[in-house]
């Protein structure tokens, strides 16, 4: 791979990465209701007292649909196949394929469906490498993926990653690898990391090269690590950001609205708090508590309602409130910005957005 030309001038530091990533790379195999299927991974967690640790992987491993499938079972759908309502088999038996080639068996203790992110304990004799994260990964950056192959050695290629607006079997905190259709199989949970060696991303794949960016992973980590769930508020709202319309379109929505910058709505869910509160297909959102907003991943933190919204109960543990609060809590800030919201013509939605799903 470091012969290719792009990468002669970075081949030394991308070596030294890959195989340093290498570390804390796992393959993971699963089985259910006679389907087989596998997936990449890596290490988030250690205690060295207890010999235990924690894998994070895609859900995929353990659903009806998406990741590699080595043998189909019953309601097990093709790789590819259109994202529907989705089945997942917690009780799936799970093993952890290490470096070394020894094998151990992974206990699911989470699972988080809006973002397809599963957290397996594991115990294993020996130390492992944990890896370092960059919070931020740009537009065009020189990335590698990383994953295991059906006999758990290393898979590898470079890319450069950008936004594009999510169609309807897309998540909004995606990223893509334009031109990238199919990932490289089995590497469907693995890491993306950059020339120090750090994950910008892990692999999260249904029909394009898509990933979720660290910034959206770190929150996700964080949450979890805290409360032991990742809440998720469903606003009812499906976006599109300006900047990544064609250029024409662009053009035209600065020269009717002086606009270049922001989130239009595509969609607002019939009976939904945010319709409630006045929020219209059509309008377009310029920021959120003075940030501006140009993509569906920063997007994301329009959820970021934790400081606010999580409580405590009668010991003193933090627990996750009902999502129906973390709607209302988002909403209410987002009702702050009314003022910002800008109407645009519905019917002037620029062609092919207005059909997206309902997704955030």
């Amino acid at each position: 791979m470091f012969f290719n030309p792009e990468l002669l001038p970075v081949a030394e530091p991308a070596t030294k990465a890959v195989l340093l990533a290498a570390r804390f790379v796992v393959g993971l195999s699963s089985s259910f209701d006679g389907a087989r299927k596998r997936c990449s991974g890596f290490w988030i967690d250690w205690n060295e007292e207890n010999k235990t640790g924690i894998v994070l992987t895609t859900a995929h491993l353990f659903s009806s649909k998406g990741c590699s499938i080595e043998q189909k079972g019953e309601g097990v759908e093709e790789e590819y196949a259109a994202y529907g309502e989705v089945k997942y088999y917690p009780h799936a038996k799970v093993t952890v394929h290490l470096p070394d080639g020894s094998a151990t068996v992974g206990h699911l203790i989470y699972h988080q469906e809006q973002y397809d992110l599963g957290f397996f304990r594991v115990r294993v004799d020996q130390s492992v490498q944990l890896p370092s994260f960059n919070d931020g990964v740009k537009w065009g950056q020189l990335v590698l993926w990383l994953g295991r192959d059906a006999k758990f050695n290393l898979t590898m290629t470079h890319l450069r990653p950008g936004y594009m607006n999510p169609h309807i079997y897309e998540r909004p905190h995606y990223m893509f690898f334009p031109g990238k259709e199919h990932i490289i199989k089995y590497d469907n949970g693995g890491p993306i990391i950059d020339l120090d060696a750090k994950i910008v991303g892990m692999i999260n794949c249904h029909r394009s090269g898509s990933f979720i960016p660290s910034s959206v992973l770190l929150k996700c980590l964080d949450l979890w690590k805290e409360f032991g769930c990742i809440p998720r508020p469903q606003l009812g709202l499906a976006f599109s950001g300006i900047k990544l319309l064609d250029i024409v379109q662009v053009d035209k929505i600065w020269r009717k609205y002086k606009i270049d910058d922001g989130l239009i709505v595509n969609e607002v869910l019939k009976g939904s708090q945010a319709e409630e509160i006045g929020i219209r297909r059509g309008d377009i959102i310029e920021c959120f508590n003075g940030q501006c907003i140009s993509t569906t991943v920063q997007g994301e933190h329009l959820k970021e309602v934790r400081s606010n919204c999580y409580k405590t109960n009668e010991h003193n543990v933090a627990v996750c409130p009902p999502t129906t609060e973390l709607v209302l809590h988002a909403l209410e800030a987002l009702v702050k910005q009314v003022m910002k919201l800008k109407p645009m013509d519905a019917a002037k939605i620029p062609k092919g957005h207005e059909q997206t799903k309902l997704n955030v």
